[in-house]
């Protein structure tokens, strides 16, 4: 029973939120197929691990969660800016097709680096995730509901990249640039959006 909770509470955080890494996941996806996304899952993934060591070693007691918040999310809309402006100056020269090895590789990258830089990310991961796993009966339940709860937002953000893969195959090259194009925006808005909160709380 615990299993399919933690299973669920993963799956619907990851089919529910709309952030940088779901715009990411799809704008790949459709560009360039599954695999393309899947290294921007890989790196988001690695990220939630990190989330879970910490979360067990204790840590994330002695952290003042505002201040870690902000470092964050100033670090997130740096690069999300970074991201957009890149998408979005790359508009013309985009081309529909599977990418390089060298490419799988920064994609990974930027999954690690749009997982660490989500300030939802760590919201859920230290102010969710962490009190319901330490909650636990003992480390190894402990450990079990972590690491399904990461399993299932694994699941989540394949199931956004299946559908990316798939729907390139439906959509004429032209309408997939737009969506790209308008992903990117999407990228920028979240970085204006982070910033104006960040200014809420200064």
């Amino acid at each position: 029973m615990v299993f399919l909770e933690s299973l669920a509470l993963g799956l619907l955080f990851s089919l529910s939120t709309v952030g940088p890494i779901t715009i990411e996941i799809l704008r790949r996806s459709l560009k360039s197929g599954y695999f393309s996304a899947l290294g921007i899952i890989l790196g988001a993934t690695i990220v939630d691990f990190v989330y879970l060591i910490i979360v067990f070693s204790g840590i994330y007691n002695f952290l003042n969660f505002t201040t870690v918040n902000r470092i964050l999310t100033v670090f997130g809309i740096v690069y999300l800016l970074y991201l957009g402006y890149n998408n979005i100056s790359t508009f013309n020269k985009l081309r529909l097709g599977k990418e390089s090895k060298t490419s799988r590789k920064n994609s990974l990258l930027t999954g690690v680096l749009l997982g660490i830089s989500s300030p939802y990310a760590f919201v859920f991961y230290l102010g969710v995730f962490g009190p319901l796993v330490t909650s636990a009966d003992n480390l190894i339940s402990g450990l079990i509901v972590g690491l399904t709860i990461i399993f299932g937002i694994f699941i989540g953000d394949n199931i956004k990249a299946i559908i990316g893969h798939f729907g390139r195959k439906l959509i004429a090259e032209k309408f997939i640039k737009y969506v790209s194009l308008t992903s990117s925006i999407g990228l920028v808005i979240f970085a204006l959006y982070f910033t104006y909160q960040l200014l809420l709380i200064v």
